[in-house]
């Protein structure tokens, strides 16, 4: 595993081993429950939310960023299992990181929880 490369990599091989369980499991009737949940896959190309939150107000830069570029692979790569290998799999994905394009708004469940919209109010805070 030392020679795989970046986090990225590490993170792309742990994903396609669990979601190669979940379609074993599906395709041999196993009794599993048929979803997963992910809490912030992307935090391999942001360990911290401050580089983020800066491409977000730098749009051309934004759209030329590796960690970008990454983060849309990952979104993309789970979105293609739930269309395409296994399609009543159910990807639940806690995120900080937002694409703002319609393929990734599209499947939100929710808006963006942020300013007052937050989980916890900057009301309840002061």
């Amino acid at each position: 595993m030392d020679r795989v490369g970046s986090s990225t990599n590490h993170l792309f091989l742990h994903l396609s081993c669990l979601l190669a369980f979940h379609l074993y499991f599906h395709q041999n009737l196993c009794p599993v429950p048929s979803f997963l949940v992910l809490d912030q896959p992307s935090q391999v190309c942001f360990p911290e939310i401050y580089p983020y939150e800066t491409l977000k107000d730098n749009y051309e830069l934004y759209i030329k960023s590796l960690d970008i570029i990454e983060v849309k692979a990952i979104f993309k790569f789970l979105l293609k299992y739930t269309k395409e290998y296994y399609k009543d799999f159910q990807i639940i994905l806690l995120e900080h990181a937002f694409i703002d394009e319609p393929w990734f708004t599209e499947l939100l469940v929710e808006e963006q929880w942020i300013d007052d919209k937050a989980l916890i109010p900057s009301s309840w805070i002061n």
